[in-house]
């Protein structure tokens, strides 16, 4: 479902893509980034990089509407799942900016720009757990 809603949104025309991103509630934006994590989380399991630019499109969706610090701590899920699965966060990110607003723009590639040590999972308080032969992503 999550790859099927993130595809649609790439193929849409940017004026469809314009009124998606300024329809978003707030409420609906905090599922965006939940999935975005259960995305990350998917490819971690099934080690399929389409899931990666999958969490990255709920970002582009949302277009950082609300405090991009929230974005942050799923992007470090994402971005943590990217490494585990030889994607590269920033190649998906520089893939699908012709489809980006201009906040999502700015600031996914300045997430991609940070310092490594600033986007460990320990930070943001979060391990990876295998459980039911599933990798999660946990609090500590």
């Amino acid at each position: 479902m999550g790859l099927e809603a993130a595809r649609l949104f790439a193929a849409s025309s940017s004026s469809n893509r314009e009124r998606m991103r300024a329809e978003v509630s707030p409420g609906f934006r905090k599922k965006l980034l939940s999935v975005s994590g259960f995305m990350a989380e998917e490819a971690l399991n099934d080690r399929d990089h389409r899931w990666i630019e999958g969490a990255v499109l709920m970002h582009v969706i949302d277009d950082f509407g609300g405090d991009y610090r929230e974005n942050f701590r799923y992007l470090v899920l994402v971005s943590y799942a990217a490494t585990q699965t030889g994607a590269s966060l920033s190649s998906v990110v520089d893939g699908v900016s012709r489809i980006m607003g201009p906040g999502a723009k700015r600031l996914l590639r300045e997430f991609c720009q940070r310092d490594g040590s600033l986007s460990g999972l320990g930070s943001f308080g979060v391990k990876v757990d295998l459980a039911d032969g599933r990798f999660r992503f946990v609090p500590v």
